[in-house]
């Protein structure tokens, strides 16, 4: 079984879509940690998992991979008057799903990543991220520093990402990858097991997300 998988999503935080007057992606290149709030309006927001989707892509030594979704059960995001934003976004584990294959092979991958060789959805039903600051960078993307957590294992996470409102819809786009193996996922992981040849499993995996607000 060949593969890893991203989750978390994450990710989600994204959540920025807060971004209340702008047409288009924030444009954030000048902006200090103070003026956030011109871009994410004060208040309280909630993550619409309807509109919400989480990607991830696992890959092998090989040119082989594997990529498909996970769901949201839920998410906040709150921003105070000071500019200080902080949320949670919490993903369904048991949602995952294989995209790149079909019939009997995609149900036998997505068990196996349910198992306990990968993320123990029976006794992990839920991953989370939780985010604590947001900043802009000189690029024009927003910065993000918090907390993943798979597995009941926290560690910390910074990504980038990038508002955009469409009428009164607003969205967050990210893009970020973390180490599985941090997470207690090491099957056919190269820090663990020698001699896998190219059924070794990289340890990054991928995640994609667009993550809506309202």
């Amino acid at each position: 079984m060949k593969f890893k998988i991203v989750v978390i999503a994450a990710l989600s935080i994204f959540l920025l879509s807060c971004a209340k007057e702008r047409k288009k992606p924030a444009e954030v290149s000048n902006q200090s940690n103070n003026d956030i709030t011109a871009i994410i309006r004060e208040g309280s927001y909630t993550v619409n998992i309807d509109s919400s989707i989480v990607k991830w892509t696992g890959k092998e030594i090989t040119t082989d991979s594997h990529y498909g979704t996970l769901g949201l059960k839920q998410g906040a995001v709150e921003v105070s008057t000071a500019g200080i934003v902080s949320g949670n976004v919490v993903v369904d584990m048991n949602s995952i799903q294989c995209l790149d294959m079909s019939g009997r092979g995609k149900t036998k991958l997505e068990g196996h990543l349910r198992s306990d060789d990968f993320f123990g959805v029976q006794s992990y039903p839920e991953a989370a991220l939780n985010f604590t600051s947001l900043s802009a960078e000189t690029s024009g993307k927003l910065h993000f520093t918090g907390d993943l957590t798979i597995k009941n294992i926290t560690h910390p996470i910074t990504f980038s990402g990038l508002i955009h409102q469409s009428g009164n819809n607003y969205s967050a786009t990210i893009n970020f990858s973390f180490d599985r193996t941090l997470y207690d996922v090491k099957y056919r992981s190269g820090k663990y097991f020698k001699d896998l040849g190219d059924k070794l499993i990289l340890d990054d995996i991928d995640i994609s997300a667009k993550i809506a607000v309202y």
